[in-house]
């Protein structure tokens, strides 16, 4: 392991010794899915009564097929549906043509019509990877897909011993784009492995691959980051830059989180960079925090140049003052003088009060008069169908969202969180339940027009008749994405 231009630099994969498939094997689950994975025959077979497996029964009544979609034909009863025209009593009055006894297909064991993937064709590192990363994405209630993954198995190259010598996702040609991202989630798992495996401390670098860190990318997110850096470089002070990263390792922050307070440490390291006690930290006092935090006030965004408003500036010493609070409380400061901190009487910056929960700011009106004329026309063009979603469906869900932006100016992530009960009555008169998540402000009410009111029981309505989108079951409108495959693997 060596550190070079500022990176860890990860030793070679080395992925055909043996010890690699035995360390995977030692971290396995024996007793994983008992009742779906046989470790004799190496298949996997679905169980349809499992909601961690994406394995539903065929639209036809008559039909015992399992597919991957909710509401949706096996290939045979889409196939015949197809020749016939649609009929509309298709699902009830069809009836398969099926083979008494079902036969493997040769090699693998693979039944038609059951939700299956067999793993016996591969290698033994190979396997391990692949029911290791099964079995991490199990405890983070993912489901298996036994589709995607027999997409994924067939398609491998000949010969690969490791999915990490396959190279990018892109590498496995004639795969949906969901399924690229399963495999770029399990690469990104095994490369997590591999540095615990080979002993390497991929915090020791100034720039940190945030994927082999593992924190989470943001406070709304279940799962650790898969892609993305963060650069310490910018903090010029060697003991300042380790103290953010000893932040990092202890108290493990998202990534978000501690890109922010890298970034107002750097702040701090460049107003420090012209004073004599920036390279001594033993000799800092209170001028120099001082400093520091006038720096923080006059701050300006390096993307565009505007001045932060006095609410981000706030925040800004906010994540500046718990890096110092963990800081003193680690023994991280204990040569630098107690002096060098801050002072609630003199380094404080006062927040002005926000419109951040009035209604009517996101839209100018002469916006919302053309797109309300348009509003009919809103995906009228689009044929996209998924997990029992018709493309009606999926406008009257554009159109719900659009309205409420409309008469709430809230932002669409919030439109979208909604929870089934956000709506409450008094007197008769509705008001909106919603997140602020932006100013973290949790159960805000707002009130609004009853014809508002009434559209979104409407679509509540509408919605309760839809399949539901596991990652969406307890909100009122999911995000747009959710409909479409969840195990994008991102």
């Amino acid at each position: 392991m060596t550190v070079a231009h500022d990176y860890v630099e990860l030793p070679a994969s080395q992925v055909a010794r043996p010890d690699w498939a035995a360390w995977l094997a030692d971290r396995l689950d024996l007793q994983w899915r008992t009742g779906e994975w046989d470790p004799g025959s190496l298949l996997f077979t679905a169980d349809l009564d499992n909601p961690r497996s994406r394995a539903f029964a065929c639209r036809v009544a008559a039909c015992d097929a399992l597919v991957e979609s909710p509401a949706s034909h096996c290939e045979a009863c889409r196939a015949v549906s197809t020749r016939r025209g649609h009929p509309p009593d298709f699902d009830t009055t069809h009836t398969p043509s099926l083979p008494a006894v079902r036969q493997p297909n040769v090699g693998d064991g693979l039944q038609p019509g059951r939700s299956q993937f067999a793993l016996g064709d591969l290698s033994t590192a190979l396997r391990a990877e692949i029911l290791y990363c099964l079995q991490r994405r199990d405890e983070e209630d993912r489901p298996v897909v036994p589709a995607m993954m027999r997409r994924i198995i067939r398609n491998l190259p000949p010969g690969l011993s490791s999915l990490l010598d396959l190279g990018t996702p892109l590498s496995i040609t004639h795969l949906p784009k969901t399924t690229h991202g399963l495999v770029n989630d399990m690469q990104v798992r095994l490369r997590r492995a591999r540095v615990q495996y080979d002993g390497v401390d991929p915090t020791l670098g100034d720039v940190w691959d945030c994927a082999l860190v593992g924190l989470l990318s943001a406070p709304n997110r279940r799962y650790p980051a898969a892609s993305g850096h963060l650069d310490f470089r910018p903090i010029r002070q060697r003991w300042l830059r380790e103290i953010v990263k000893e932040y990092g390792r202890a108290v493990r922050p998202t990534v978000a989180e501690l890109r922010r307070t890298a970034n107002v440490t750097a702040l701090a390291s460049n107003a420090l960079a012209s004073r004599p006690a920036a390279e001594r930290p033993q000799t800092l006092a209170l001028a120099d925090m001082t400093l520091v935090v006038q720096a923080i006030e006059i701050a300006r965004n390096p993307k565009d140049g505007s001045a932060y408003s006095q609410a981000q500036r706030k925040a800004m010493l906010g994540w500046w003052r718990r890096l110092l609070q963990y800081a003193r409380l680690a023994g991280l400061m204990d040569d630098i003088p107690g002096v060098f901190a801050l002072s609630p009487e003199l380094h404080g910056i006062e927040a002005v009060d926000t419109t951040e929960d009035e209604s009517g700011r996101a839209i100018p009106e002469h916006v919302i008069a053309q797109l309300d004329q348009y509003l009919p026309l809103m995906s009228a063009d689009s044929t996209y169908k998924h997990a029992g979603w018709q493309a009606e469906d999926f406008a009257a869900m554009y159109q719900e969202v659009y309205r409420i932006i409309r008469d709430t100016g809230r932002r669409p992530e919030e439109a979208t969180s909604l929870k089934r009960d956000c709506l409450q009555w008094i007197d008769g008169k509705p008001s909106l339940i919603y997140d602020n998540r932006k100013r973290r402000r949790y159960g805000r009410r707002l009130p609004i027009r009853p014809e508002t009111a009434r559209h979104i029981q409407q679509w509540q309505k509408h919605r309760d008749s839809l399949p539901r989108c596991r990652a969406a079951k307890s909100g009122s409108s999911p995000p747009p994405e959710l409909p479409a495959d969840p195990e994008s693997g991102t």
